[in-house]
């Protein structure tokens, strides 16, 4: 996880939700992806415009990369390797290589971008802008928009069903997930959930979307065969973040005003949650999964010879 006000990226462990190891990056760390390709870990730093990038071989940041103004959400394209980063303040968001740590080009979307997933099925990357209500659909081949598709009202996050081959986007403004088609672009429907939807994670061993309602204090689960709610599930107070743990099967949301984090089962829809890990900075949880599962087993190593405490937020 990212800690936006110390500066800090932390590392909890799965299995014992402890912290193992901290990292410093740079100003406001936004989010967090896993190159699986090169092994490092790349983090959105929001207050001073870049990407920090730290090798998962020693756990130190290895490069900066300047981007866009108020960069939010990243994500990473298993086709090419690139990552792509939504700058919020910028309306664009920048492509980066994987393989040199550089920005290739900067496309243009809509008005503050924010969430970005990427569709492994149609190699496209789909980026929720905030302020225009639109979803921007990037063709990783030529890194131009395709299309654009209308949605609900301040979309925010956005995540990518590989069961169903569709796209969720949650509209905070409007109460509801729309769903999009990735075969044709098209909204297919508009799922009601809580409200203040913020964020979502998608659970491929159930086919099942969760959707973080930062204003109601829950966790929608929605079905991805029926694209209907199956379940609402208890958090701290606003959870405006939500990561899938797939070696645990478990959902972690990031609950910032009550300096939180809530684990909550990832399969059975009843399933009761637990919060934990009190903090005194902002969190946010990251899809760091893999990510963590490398740096954790490093930091348990060097543990042998020099124990370090640490913790992990955004």
């Amino acid at each position: 996880m990212a800690d936006r006000g110390s500066g800090t990226v932390s590392v909890v462990s799965g299995s014992s939700e402890a912290v193992v190891v901290t990292i410093e990056v740079d100003k406001g760390p936004d989010a967090v992806v896993y190159d699986p390709l090169n092994g490092d870990v790349y983090v959105v730093d929001h207050d001073s415009n870049d990407v920090s990038v730290i090798s998962g071989a020693n756990n130190t940041v290895i490069s900066t990369i300047d981007v866009g103004q108020g960069p939010d959400a990243i994500a990473f394209d298993s086709s090419n390797g690139d990552l792509y980063v939504t700058n919020s303040g910028s309306d664009s968001v920048s492509v980066i290589s994987g393989s040199t740590n550089e920005v290739l080009t900067t496309v243009e979307v809509g008005h503050g971008p924010d969430g970005v997933t990427y569709d492994t099925s149609n190699k496209d990357v789909y980026v929720a802008n905030g302020g225009s209500d639109t979803v921007s659909v990037i063709s990783d081949s030529s890194n131009t928009v395709v299309s654009t598709v209308k949605v609900g009202h301040d979309p925010d996050g956005i995540v990518y069903d590989s069961a169903d081959n569709e796209i969720y986007v949650a509209d905070r403004g409007s109460n509801d997930v729309a769903v999009i088609s990735a075969s044709n672009n098209a909204v297919l429907s508009k799922v009601v959930v809580g409200n203040g939807p913020d964020a979502l994670a998608f659970s491929p061993s159930a086919d099942r979307i969760f959707v973080a309602n930062q204003a109601s204090d829950s966790v929608s689960v929605i079905d991805g065969a029926s694209n209907k709610v199956v379940a609402t599930m208890q958090t701290g107070a606003s959870p405006d973040a939500i990561g899938y743990d797939p070696s645990s099967n478990q959902i972690l949301t990031a609950n910032s005003r009550s300096n939180t984090v809530s684990v909550l089962g990832g399969t059975a829809p009843s399933s009761a949650g637990l919060s934990w890990m009190a903090q005194p900075e902002y969190l946010v949880v990251l899809a760091l999964v893999a990510a963590a599962a490398l740096l954790v087993a490093m930091a348990l190593r060097k543990r042998n010879s020099h124990r370090n405490g640490a913790y992990l937020d955004r």
